[in-house]
């Protein structure tokens, strides 16, 4: 038995991996070559992962020196977590393709199939809501359905510290305030992701952060929260920068003011929360609050073989319902694109930003390899705004990737 003990150990020792020096800092240096040339920016966290190893790093700041507040600066680390945004859409659509693989209910039901008897259907505004989408559309924005975030007046009330009687249905029935267009073909909205969470919760009977807690988070080690059913861990998470011009008439403050929007909403509305309120107004469409690490695992145990996010039956479906560069699936983007080399690379994840925060999670199907980048600085109003440049993050990716290709990044120990 113990020679068997000792061949086992022997065997992993041999064939376990991790990056390479050369690998970790040719990472390092593509990551500060980003930051330093973007002209505005905050703080830079990243992942990558590959086989149970990840290298992280972070630089720059997670919240900028406000004399005036008594706030000090505060360094970004691996550890800042932030607002993951619409990457949050990859886990509930994971989700619901596990509850129809376990026979809740099917992609050809629809919303009136599946909420019709829920407590708040009878307040949707059929107008703008379609209840024939079928679950597909929603989980490829073909719905129709308009996307609820450029409603800004409807998103701020949700910040609001008076508003303590929150439930999903307020989204649909408070913010959704245009007519759907069948027509229109794909149509990105948050909109779709938001009733696709009501009915992962209504065929359950449990709440949402529960359902991904439950099947995802826990079974895998992965430390992620979702606003604003989970707490909100304020005193960690990284500020989000932008231009304050979203909180004005469009020329007070002028175009170009970026600050903390935390401290932009406070001094117009002393009661408002900006967490609660981002919290509120995304929920299943970009409620999730984690770190680039944590990120960058969930996107290797989705989207690898070996991973241990969904069944196999669950992983096939989500890479086949983005077939081709450009496509956008079941919560999946997909982008071609070549290396350095020549060789070629498929990228499948999702992008997430909103006033304050940017990011990017690409798995590379070849390299079996996932990349998330968390940055805390955005310019959402106008945009672009001229002479204003941010982290290039597919950029970024795609340096990553040469970077572990070009040096045989993944050393054998």
């Amino acid at each position: 038995m113990k020679k068997i003990v000792l061949l086992l150990s022997l065997m992993f020792l041999f064939t376990s991996c991790d990056f390479s020096d050369e690998t970790k800092a040719a990472f390092k240096k593509s990551v500060d070559d980003s930051f330093a040339a973007a002209t505005y920016q905050s703080g830079i966290s990243v992942a990558v992962y590959k086989d149970g190893y990840s290298w992280t790093y972070a630089t720059g700041e997670a919240v900028k020196e406000f004399p005036a507040y008594g706030i000090p600066s505060v360094a970004m680390t691996p550890s800042t977590p932030g607002y993951a945004y619409s990457i949050t859409k990859t886990m509930v659509s994971s989700l619901i393709l596990t509850q129809i693989e376990n026979g809740l209910y099917s992609l050809t039901d629809t919303v009136d199939d599946l909420l019709n008897d829920q407590a708040d259907y009878d307040s949707f505004n059929t107008t703008n809501i379609n209840v024939n989408a079928t679950v597909e559309q929603l989980l490829k924005h073909t719905s129709g359905m308009p996307d609820y975030a450029s409603n800004l007046p409807a998103l701020l009330a949700m910040c609001n510290s008076a508003y303590t009687t929150w439930k999903p249905a307020d989204i649909i029935t408070s913010i959704v305030n245009t007519p759907f267009d069948v027509t229109s073909g794909f149509q990105y909205s948050n909109t779709n992701y938001v009733l696709l969470g009501m009915i992962a919760e209504h065929k359950t009977g449990e709440t949402l952060n529960t359902l991904l807690s439950g099947e995802f988070f826990s079974p895998l080690g992965i430390a992620a929260n979702l606003a604003p059913q989970d707490s909100i861990p304020y005193d960690t998470i990284a500020h989000p920068y932008d231009d304050a011009v979203i909180f004005g008439d469009g020329t007070n403050p002028p175009p170009g003011t970026f600050m903390d929007m935390t401290l932009a909403l406070y001094g117009v509305y002393p009661t408002f929360n900006y967490y609660d309120g981002v919290g509120r107004g995304t929920w299943a469409a970009g409620g999730i609050i984690s770190t680039a690490d944590q990120l960058a695992k969930w996107g290797y145990e989705l989207y690898d073989v070996e991973g241990g996010a969904v069944p196999s039956a669950v992983r096939d479906s989500i890479i086949n319902s983005a077939p081709e560069d450009g496509d956008y699936g079941y919560g999946v983007g997909h982008d071609d694109f070549t290396y350095d080399d020549g060789s070629f690379g498929e990228l499948y994840g999702h992008s997430g930003s909103a006033p304050g925060y940017k990011n990017v999670m690409r798995y590379e199907k070849n390299q079996r390899i996932t990349i998330v980048i968390m940055t805390n600085a955005n310019n959402s109003f106008p945009y672009p705004l001229p002479g204003v440049s941010l982290v290039d993050r597919d950029a970024l990716v795609e340096d990553l990737l040469n970077d572990f290709k070009e040096n045989n990044k993944w050393l054998d120990h």
